[in-house]
């Protein structure tokens, strides 16, 4: 194979300036040589670490229609789940009102119903052990 690896003086981090082969098969051997180096693995590991590169990748991962219209979908899809949940409770919270004003209905009619029999006598005054019925009957 006709490989030349020339390492460039001119930055910190090491690059490699490769002659590429002529057919396909040595250009192959080429690549996979050059993908098992120690400088490639470490340029590429470097990279993937850098700040710049993480937050060129956040970048573009958020202003990715994909993520934008993924992230629209998950919103839509809970706010529906949300609002039908809403429109339950709405109608359930309706359905309870109207009993409970049945029952109140029920409860002032129960009460006037029990007092119908009561006398209530004022301006007399009641003594401590004075049983009212038994005055009243006798």
């Amino acid at each position: 194979m006709n490989h030349e690896f020339e390492k460039s003086s001119k930055r910190k981090k090491s690059s490699t300036t490769i002659s590429l082969p002529s057919s396909p098969t040595d250009l192959q051997s080429t690549i996979k040589e050059i993908l098992r180096t120690e400088t490639f693995v470490k340029e590429i590991h470097e990279k993937l670490l850098s700040s710049e590169f993480i937050t060129n990748l956040c970048r573009s991962i958020v202003e990715s229609d994909v993520f934008i219209q993924t992230i629209t979908t998950l919103v839509d899809n809970k706010l529906n789940v949300y609002e039908t949940k809403l429109s339950v409770l709405e109608e359930e919270n309706k359905q309870l009102k109207s009993h409970i004003h049945s029952i109140q209905v029920n409860v002032n009619d129960m009460d006037q119903y029990s007092k119908r029999k009561d006398v209530i006598i004022t301006g007399i005054p009641q003594t401590p052990e004075e049983d009212t019925t038994k005055l009243v009957i006798n």
